[in-house]
């Protein structure tokens, strides 16, 4: 099945939807999601249905690359980058069901995983748009997620310093970082 720009997927992972934004070549695109922008390849997609409808067999996804010569995408403004800073929010909540529908159908592993990965990719869209502190939500729980978020800050050479003292929306489910 061929999918191209504007076409609507499923990231397999996740279970959430996403827009197909640009084609880089038959196998790789990069989509819109509600937290901002991807990179994936044709394996991490499903063309995007009803959830009647998942069990589908959709065969091999390739993206439909044009064949016409493409404008040079123009770099961004001040203006469109103040855009996009003005819409990140400064805070991430990163329990399960905040994240995913179907949560009580997927392993605590497989719930981790995309925790970290959400996490990882919102840190970057942080860093890459010179935000200075966000927070970071992850629950107190078993202390799982929280040990495994403070590892990838405690190693990330763009966070300047975090903490998880007390908050008063959050109480100690949250960790406050600033970054470089």
């Amino acid at each position: 099945m061929k999918l191209g720009k504007g076409d609507k997927v499923r990231i397999k992972q996740t279970g959430e939807g996403a827009e197909i934004i640009q084609v880089i070549d038959a196998f790789l695109a990069i989509v819109e999601t509600f937290d901002g922008q991807i990179e994936v390849n044709a394996q991490q997609v499903e063309p995007f249905a009803s959830s009647d409808s998942r069990k589908k067999d959709f065969g091999q996804i390739e993206f439909i690359v044009k064949q016409s010569v493409q404008k040079k995408q123009a770099p961004e403004t001040l203006d469109d980058f103040n855009k996009r800073k003005n819409k990140f929010h400064y805070e991430l909540d990163l329990h399960a069901d905040a994240l995913l529908q179907d949560v009580d159908q997927r392993s605590h592993e497989e719930l981790l995983s995309i925790q970290i990965s959400r996490f990882k990719n919102y840190l970057e869209q942080a860093i890459a748009l010179r935000i200075q502190r966000v927070t970071i939500i992850h629950g107190i729980g078993s202390g799982r997620l929280k040990s495994e978020v403070e590892n990838i800050l405690s190693n990330h050479s763009q966070v300047r310093s975090y903490s998880n003292s007390y908050h008063p929306n959050y109480g100690m489910g949250a960790t406050e970082v600033k970054l470089r």
